[in-house]
Order: C-alpha cells, then sequence, then structure tokens
C-alpha cells in the first residue's frame, strides 16, 4: 500500500486488517519443513511483533523508565546493547518480568575477545529464551578497534562469528547473526561448514536492521522508484524497510531453509534525506511510515503486497531513547519541539492491540485452487485429528506428599500426561521441577514456557520461569520446604502461556533434595463428534455386573485422586492407579461404587468395585 493511503489516524481501524489483502506472490516460498522449524522457535505472550531497541543506559531508573515506554507502545520485543551480562540480566528481567522479549547484544566490537556465554546464562537464570547476538553490522567502521575494517574483514568476522556462536549453541542459546550485506553472511556460512557445525543453524536467527533511509515503506516496488527502474525488486536495491525478504533469499539459497528474522534496528531515521527523490522524514512521516510498517504485522500483508512471512518474527525500530544518538530519540528528543516524537509515538500506541498470525494459526486456511487428488479440506470430519486427553502416568509416592493435579477445562492447552518423584536417593543431588513438553505429536516441543509460583507469594517477589529447549526440557529450582506429613507444600507449577494443567504441593520435603518431573503434551480443540449410528443407539441392554461396570467406567476416564477412600487404597496396595472418578451403579436393588484403574508397566486395567456398605470387601474385574 503507498504510504499516501494510509494515516495514523486510519491504521488503527480494525477495518484495515479486514479488507488487505496479498496482491503479489511471495519473494521467498517456505517448505513445510521450514514452517515447522520457525514454529519451535519461542515467542513472548501476546507478541505483535512490535519492537523498539532500548535504551542505552542500563542504571536502574533507565530501565524502569525504558520498560514502561516500551509498554505504553505495546511493544513485546525489544533488543538490549549491553557492556557486561549483569547489565544485560538486569534489563532484561525487567522486559520479561512484564511479557517482552528481550534480545541480548554484548557491547563489544567485533575484533575484541569476549566470551558470550554469560549472556546466554543471564537470559536461562531469568527464565527467558536466550536469543544473543553475536557481534553486529561487520560493514561499519564503529565496529572494528582500528576504526576501520581490515583487509579481508568477511574472512575475519565470518571465522570469529562462528567461533562464537558454537559457544552460544552449546550453553544452550539461541545466536543471532546480524549483517547488513551479503559477503559477511556468506563468510559465516563457510565459517561454519569448515568447523562442521551445520547443527548451529538449527538454533540459530538473523537479527535484522531494516533501516529504510528516506524511501517509503513499499521501495523499491513504489510508483516512482519503478518508474526510475522499471521491474527492480527487493533484491536489486535492499535499502529500505522490506530488506529482510532479500535476506530470507540468501538464507534459502546457501542454508536451503530460511531462519527466524528478529529485529535489532531499523525503521526510519528522523531527519533523514538520503534519496533526493524523496521527501526528508519528518515527524510526520516519521509516524506516518512506522505505523504503517508496524500494521503489517496486524493486517498480515506488506507495503508491496506480499503476504506476511512467517519467518519474520518481529521489527525492532531505533530507538527508546539514549545520550549518543538523541536526534533519533522516541522520547528525550533535543530536535523535537516537544521533547519527544509525540506523533509517532501516539500513532503506534493507537494501533489497536492483536496477535501477530503465523500460517499454522490457521487451521482452516486451505489452497484457492486445490490440486488434484489433494487431500479433504480440513473441515471435513475425515481430515480432522481425533484429539484425546492423552492418560495419566502418575507416581503413587506424590500422593503420599499431598501432590495434586487440577486438570484445566480450556482446549487448546497442555495436559499433563506423566508426573514422577524422584526421591533423595534418586534425584542426584538436584532440586528441580524438571518440565518436559511434547507437541500433539508426541514430538519435542522447543519453545514452551512453564512457571513455578508458590501460594502465599509477595507482590515484590516474583515467580520463576522456564522456557523448553529443542529436546522439549527445561527445569526451574525448588527451594520452599514443607512437612510430608501435613501434605502443606506451597510449591506449583504450569504452563505460562497457554491454558494447562497444575501440579500443586511440591517443595523440599523435611529439605531434602528431590526432583518432580512434569511431561506435558498439547492437546488441541476437540473435534465435532459425528452424528450417533442409529444402529449403535440400539446396542442390546448389558445386564452383568461385568458389563455394566465396564462400561461406566470407560465413560468416566478422568483423573480424581482420594487416597483415603477404600477403592483407592487397594488399587494402590495392587500397584495400580485410579484412571476415572468414583462412580455408583444400582444393580438389582444393590447400590454399588466403582472405579477404573490401570498398570502403569503392563497396561492391565481393572474396574474396581465395593457394595455399599461393605466396605471391606472390595473387589475387581479385568478387561479383557
Amino acid at each position: 500500500m503507498p504510504p499516501s493511503d494510509i494515516s495514523p489516524a486510519s491504521s488503527g481501524k480494525d477495518a484495515l486488517a479486514a479488507n488487505i489483502r496479498a496482491t503479489r506472490p511471495p519473494t521467498v516460498v517456505l517448505s513445510p519443513e521450514n514452517r515447522e522449524h520457525l514454529r519451535r522457535f519461542p515467542r513472548p505472550p501476546r507478541d505483535n511483533g512490535i519492537g523498539l531497541h532500548f535504551h542505552l543506559d542500563l542504571r536502574d531508573e533507565f530501565i524502569k523508565q525504558t520498560v514502561e515506554r516500551l509498554q505504553s507502545i505495546n511493544a513485546t520485543w525489544t533488543l538490549i546493547y549491553a557492556q557486561d551480562a549483569q547489565q544485560a540480566r538486569r534489563a532484561a528481567k525487567a522486559c520479561w518480568d512484564v511479557g517482552v522479549m528481550p534480545v541480548l547484544r554484548p557491547g563489544k566490537l567485533i575484533d575484541e575477545p569476549f566470551d558470550p556465554v554469560p549472556y546466554v546464562k543471564a537470559l536461562q537464570e531469568i527464565g527467558a529464551p536466550p536469543y544473543v547476538q553475536v557481534h553486529n553490522e561487520p560493514e561499519d567502521v564503529r565496529e572494528w578497534r582500528a576504526g576501520r575494517p581490515p583487509p579481508g574483514w568477511d574472512r575475519i568476522f565470518g571465522q570469529s562469528w562462528a567461533s562464537l556462536a558454537v559457544k552460544v549453541f552449546d550453553a544452550g542459546g539461541y545466536p543471532g547473526i546480524q549483517v547488513l550485506d551479503r559477503p559477511g553472511f556468506d563468510a559465516a556460512v563457510d565459517a561454519i561448514k569448515a568447523m562442521g557445525r551445520e547443527d548451529v543453524w538449527q538454533r540459530a536467527v538473523f537479527i535484522h536492521h531494516n533501516y529504510g533511509a528516506n524511501h517509503p515503506p513499499d521501495y523499491p516496488y513504489d510508483e516512482r522508484n519503478q518508474k526510475d527502474n522499471p521491474g527492480q525488486t527487493i533484491l536489486e536495491d535492499y535499502n529500505a524497510t522490506l530488506r529482510f525478504l532479500a535476506h530470507a533469499a540468501w538464507m534459502q539459497e546457501r542454508l536451503g531453509f530460511v531462519l527466524p528474522i528478529i529485529g535489532g534496528e531499523g525503521g526510519w531515521l528522523f531527519g533523514s534525506e538520503n534519496d533526493r527523490r524523496y521527501p526528508k522524514v519528518d515527524e510526520e512521516l516519521h509516524a506516518l511510515y512506522h505505523a504503517e510498517m508496524f500494521n503489517w504485522l496486524r493486517t498480515g500483508v506488506l507495503a508491496n503486497g506480499e503476504p506476511l512471512p512467517d519467518y519474520l518474527f518481529s521489527i525492532t525500530a531505533w530507538i527508546v531513547s539514549s545520550w549518543t544518538f538523541g536526534g533519533q530519540n522516541w522520547w528525550d528528543n533535543p530536535l523535537s519541539p516537544q521533547g519527544k516524537l509525540t506523533a509517532t509515538i501516539e500513532a503506534v500506541a493507537a494501533i489497536p492491540r492483536f496477535e501477530r498470525r503465523f500460517s499454522w494459526d490457521e487451521p482452516d486456511a486451505s489452497p484457492a485452487e486445490p490440486e488434484e487428488d489433494s487431500p479433504p479440506p480440513p473441515d471435513e470430519p475425515d481430515a480432522e485429528r481425533p484429539s484425546q486427553t492423552p492418560p495419566l502416568a502418575w507416581d503413587p509416592r506424590l500422593d503420599e506428599l499431598g501432590v495434586r493435579l487440577e486438570r484445566t477445562n480450556k482446549r487448546p492447552a497442555w495436559r499433563l500426561i506423566s508426573a514422577q518423584y524422584q526421591d533423595p536417593t534418586e534425584s542426584g543431588g538436584r532440586h528441580h521441577v524438571d518440565f518436559i513438553a511434547l507437541d500433539a505429536d508426541g514430538r519435542p516441543a522447543a519453545g514452551v514456557r512453564f512457571l513455578r509460583d508458590w501460594k502465599g507469594r509477595l507482590p515484590n517477589q516474583e515467580p520463576a520461569y522456564a522456557v523448553t529447549d529443542e529436546q522439549g526440557k527445561a527445569n526451574i529450582p525448588l527451594w520452599v520446604n514443607f512437612n510430608p506429613d501435613k501434605k502443606d507444600g506451597l510449591e506449583f507449577a504450569t504452563a505460562a502461556d497457554e491454558p494447562g494443567d497444575t501440579v500443586f504441593g511440591m517443595g523440599l520435603p523435611m529439605n531434602r533434595h528431590v526432583n518432580f518431573v512434569l511431561t506435558y503434551q498439547w492437546v488441541d480443540a476437540p473435534s465435532q463428534p459425528p452424528p450417533p449410528d442409529p444402529k449403535e443407539a440400539e446396542e442390546p441392554p448389558m445386564k452383568t455386573l461385568s458389563e455394566r461396570l465396564l462400561a461406566e467406567a470407560d465413560k468416566r476416564q478422568v483423573i480424581q485422586f482420594n487416597p483415603d477412600a477404600a477403592l483407592q487404597k487397594r488399587i494402590f496396595a495392587d500397584g495400580f492407579v485410579p484412571n476415572s472418578a468414583e462412580f455408583t451403579l444400582e444393580i438389582e436393588g444393590k447400590l454399588y461404587l466403582a472405579q477404573r484403574a490401570e498398570h502403569l508397566a503392563t497396561g492391565e486395567v481393572r474396574v474396581y468395585y465395593v457394595r455399599e456398605g461393605d466396605w471391606g470387601r472390595v473387589e475387581f474385574i479385568r478387561r479383557d
């Protein structure tokens, strides 16, 4: 959309997202495998993709002020430039605590030795996904100790980036590569290949700086440039805010797939007038252009008419505020009569709240022209994958500690499928909640955020968070002591950003080091059941006690633990686990209490039952 067709006022209307449709095919077409790869990277809660670079001063007063400013424009991403890991940790924690994703950039020059691992650990300690950018703009003279790139700078950059990216990767982080032009990227790819560490690309991200000079948002596809350079695309001139399209083409050519592209810097510099064909970026254009750019993330359509690509995770403009680049500050701007870029701040803040949508968020989307012999569309019953709650493997020792499960009634959700206890002889001296996340198909799910909290937490205290790695694993230490005889454990755990089951009553029994291993699986919304078969509705009545017990038990296969009940005492004593609530049946005038149970090792299913009043005679029947 040309910039003249949109204004800060109109960009805030919900109708904008409904009316805009893609008119141009994507520059880079992603394979299903590439989309699945992108899907596994962590994003912030309520992610909208809007980002703004953090203040360069990381003293506490500026951290607090900057976080408030990010929140005022509903930003969910920021990049933090920090001279050391402790500064980085303080700023990142303040951001992550309010749901803003911090991406760290160590404040080191390219040919200046440093260790990126402390920055990875700083993010891991606060439970934030460890996105760490390694080096910055190797084409810029300011990024080298001599004040200029040395001969063979691209090779030097590539080798240094590769060695440090491997350290970030091996520490469990997501290494970020940042270049402005192609030579540095190619050199990094070559260096990684020479090291035999192509595995790094499985968790690497591209940090883009989509500065647009004074070009309009749809440059180079705008009318003026196409008149001067007919047919020119972003691959020929990427001096534009759409330059991430060119970066994606580089990656697909060299790697065979596209990495997540995350914002580091970008947008339009206030006062820019590089290209004399276009007007200077004054306050009005600065507001107009930035509002349109961030609206791409809401409407799903870029300024040149392409669909918003799945690989574009965020756009992070420059800059909240700083003492070095005052003329570019959104706040504390000495060149603005208001002392800040008021029009821009208000235009971005006026964008209606939304969440960034990806192709995998649209299960009902289908091609406009399906190919022959294509599978049925998703709204046909045969195409739906049945969504059932997985069975639960519950360690009976948890009941002795007073640990209990509370199921969520929401779908989709993270459902607990296994809860195991490691006592002091099994824990290896650790004292953690270990999380394992599986996707709907049972594969490890990376980027899932869990929390550990406790009852009675004060307002000035914070819960702990952890994000799963490529193996779907994460952990959070336990600290609170409790008395297992009183079953008064205070700590509980659940999914942080989506609905999920909650496990209550954990902690350190009599201050002993133990672990709780919780496995969660993503369960989609249940499918609409087909209408009942009339023939099935005419099944002959079941007359025997065994038939009635088995049928009722299957209907009620949910979890409800009551260790003091007669049935459950017998169930646990036999080495079984209850997997239905207790239920009653009246047979020939006699009332029975019954419950379904399963042996976790053998899979044997039993229905335990007892006649009302005869609580000492618990019996069971087996399912064949």
